[in-house]
């Protein structure tokens, strides 16, 4: 489990919603430090590299917003799956 929730992350202020999404970002970046491949982590490189935090940050409001069911999981996974799926859209 994480420490939020899609809710919580609704109720962040816009400097907290930036921190969070950009902090989530680097963490997923460091995946190669636990064992990931590096390799697999190019899409997130390539598609969140063009991208602001404000852009990133209402990303995610807007994929929780869409599907309320997200409001109570955890933020952590949330946040994967926006960005995921955001960029598959964006290729």
């Amino acid at each position: 489990a994480g420490f939020f929730s899609g809710k919580d992350y609704l109720e962040m202020t816009d400097t907290e919603r930036r921190a969070h999404v950009t902090g989530a970002i680097n963490g997923m970046l460091v995946a190669p430090l636990f064992g990931a491949p590096s390799e697999n982590l190019n899409w997130l490189k390539t598609c969140t590299g063009k991208m602001s935090d404000e852009q990133l940050a209402a990303v995610l409001a807007n994929y929780i917003k869409d599907q309320p069911t997200n409001l109570q999981l955890n933020l952590n996974v949330v946040t994967f799956n926006a960005i995921r799926e955001t960029c598959r859209q964006v290729k």
